[in-house]
């Protein structure tokens, strides 16, 4: 079976709905255009890769950013000292949606850093983690 297969396989097999259909062809559009492939480290792209998948389901639903806000709250209940953290606290408190989107998208070292530690975990399956994981790879062989 090849990717393509694949990736269609997965869409028939869940739950997507039509607006998580369209974020992960916008992210396949990214990856055949090369868009999506100016970081160097495999694990960057990945990471970029996911976070333009956040940002577009927070796009068409903001209310998502409250799962952020509740992970972020539940790790600093457990360890309210860690600075990237705190860090994201403080852009989920004063930042509008679009600078949030931007931030998390960004193809920068800041932009990196910023993902590493990232609340926005749970706004992407499982299912479509692989997926992507699997077109990375596809990509790093061009």
């Amino acid at each position: 079976m090849t990717l393509q297969e694949k990736i269609e396989d997965l869409f028939t097999k869940t739950e997507f709905d039509a607006p998580d259909r369209e974020v992960f062809n916008e992210f396949k559009r990214g990856l055949r255009t090369g868009e999506i492939r100016r970081t160097e480290n495999f694990s960057d792209l990945i990471s970029l890769a996911l976070h333009r998948i956040v940002a577009l389901r927070l796009r068409s639903n903001p209310l998502l950013i409250q799962k952020a806000e509740k992970n972020l709250q539940n790790w600093l209940n457990r360890n309210p000292d860690i600075q990237a953290w705190l860090e994201w606290k403080t852009i989920l408190e004063n930042e509008n949606l679009e600078n949030i989107l931007k931030i998390i998208t960004a193809e920068t070292d800041e932009g990196q850093r910023l993902r590493s530690s990232s609340p926005f975990a749970g706004l992407v399956t499982v299912e479509e983690r692989r997926a992507i994981i699997e077109h990375c790879e596809k990509a790093k062989s061009f």
